[in-house]
């Protein structure tokens, strides 16, 4: 293995790791707390979150485990190499379950939920109603996606350096 692709390797199983600890973070404990404040409360919370997520070294990682996932698994397309359905299913369930379901149903409710305005008891309400479950429901698939992206990697990594076939 190239010692290029054994960094990306070990840097995408942190990150998605990382990832993994960030969003049960958030389904645990930050989105019980939201919900436990006033329904306006909660909703304003919850967007200002979003306005300074965009700004982050959170924003990086996600997307920085994307690409490294992408490349993982044209990696494991082109070349032969022990271990490589499990870099290549590592790469595809976090694209799916990482990066797509937030792309897909997280964004979306965030959108909806930032369009209704700060501070507003419209926000409050379809926080309360709609937003918080269904949030909290799909960030739970992100976290087991990016948990299982991490430890199929980590299996991978011992297949690879016993066989010290290098993808080239």
């Amino acid at each position: 293995m190239t010692v290029w692709f054994y960094i990306l390797i070990h840097f995408t199983l942190i990150s998605a790791a990382v990832l993994c600890g960030v969003f049960m973070a958030f389904s645990d404990f930050i989105m019980r707390g939201f919900g436990n404040a006033t329904p306006v409360a909660g909703a304003e919370a919850m967007q200002q979150l979003n306005i300074t997520v965009y700004r982050s070294v959170f924003m990086v990682l996600f997307f920085a485990t994307a690409v490294a996932s992408l490349i993982l698994i044209a990696t494991g397309a082109l070349h032969a190499f022990d271990g490589r359905g499990l870099v290549v299913a590592a790469g595809l369930i976090y694209l799916l379950f990482g990066f797509g379901v937030t792309a897909a149903f997280n964004v979306p409710l965030n959108t909806t939920l930032d369009q209704l305005g700060i501070g507003t008891d419209a926000a409050g309400a379809y926080f309360q109603e709609t937003y918080l479950s269904r949030w909290t429901a799909w960030n739970w698939v992100r976290t087991v996606g990016c948990g299982m992206t991490a430890v199929l990697l980590l299996i991978a990594l011992p297949v690879l350096g016993r066989t010290g076939q290098v993808p080239t």
